[in-house]
């Protein structure tokens, strides 16, 4: 079930819950969520109708405003920087933070109008960077296409689809300054521990490689999955293997 923002008992729940799941890490950041925010539950929960009525001011958008930024009052407080996903600041436009830090899931156009917004951006595109994609649609459960067997996200994102990606296409100098970081990321509808090194690894480090060396190569130029990255990847591919890593293999051996 969703939390109703009307209730005051809501956030003295949070203050007693966010804070002690800050305690369980020693690093400065803390994921709000924010993602696929389900407002019909909101516009049906009768007591949520009866505070709109009473305080005709007020709205499920202003609602939402009031839960997400006292939540992240809460995790402020609590030693840590919110976190949230790029619905939070482009679809519904909440007057969050500036020091917020915004998860970009999409495409380079939203990277854009976030970081003209001045917010700080952690990216992630669901057209190269998403592991789970490529493996069909979940028989009996697939709102998209069951018809024609295929993932939402289809294709399966290749070591070199994801090499190609560059975060900063597109931005100002002083924009790709706001670009902090990225994430790959593998949700876990057609993952469990039989299949989760094999989904991650080493297709997750040609991204690492995209972030820590950046998208341009020495001679200025966009990096291009060529073989010589694939020559890298390879050779961290059998360390991960001598290390005990389910790591498959990137070409014939």
């Amino acid at each position: 079930g969703q939390l109703n923002p009307a209730l005051d008992e809501t956030y003295t729940f949070l203050n007693k819950l966010l804070p002690e799941l800050a305690s369980y890490f020693n690093d400065k950041y803390y994921h709000a969520g924010g993602d696929e925010v389900n407002l019909n539950c909101w516009n049906t929960t009768p007591s949520i109708i009866e505070y709109l009525y009473q305080n005709s001011d007020s709205s499920i958008e202003t609602l939402l405003s009031k839960f997400v930024n006292e939540t992240h009052k809460i995790v402020r407080n609590s030693g840590k920087l919110p976190i949230t996903w790029q619905e939070m600041i482009v679809n519904h436009t909440l007057p969050l933070k500036k020091d917020t830090l915004v998860q970009v899931w999409t495409n380079k156009d939203i990277i854009k109008k976030v970081v003209k917004k001045g917010y700080r951006v952690i990216t992630g595109s669901s057209d190269y960077w998403y592991l789970d994609c490529g493996h069909g649609g979940w028989v009996g459960n697939d709102i998209y296409n069951v018809n024609n067997f295929i993932c939402r996200c289809d294709p399966f994102k290749t070591w070199q689809k994801i090499y190609s990606f560059n975060p900063i296409d597109g931005l100002t100098d002083e924009e790709a300054k706001l670009i902090i970081g990225g994430e790959v990321q593998l949700w876990s509808e057609q993952a469990d521990p039989t299949n989760l090194e094999t989904l991650l690894w080493p297709r997750s480090s040609a991204a690492a490689e995209v972030l820590w060396s950046g998208p341009y190569d020495t001679s200025k130029k966009i990096r291009t999955p060529d073989k010589d990255a694939l020559a890298r990847l390879t050779d961290w591919r059998f360390r991960m293997v001598e290390r005990g890593v389910n790591a498959v293999p990137l070409q014939p051996l």
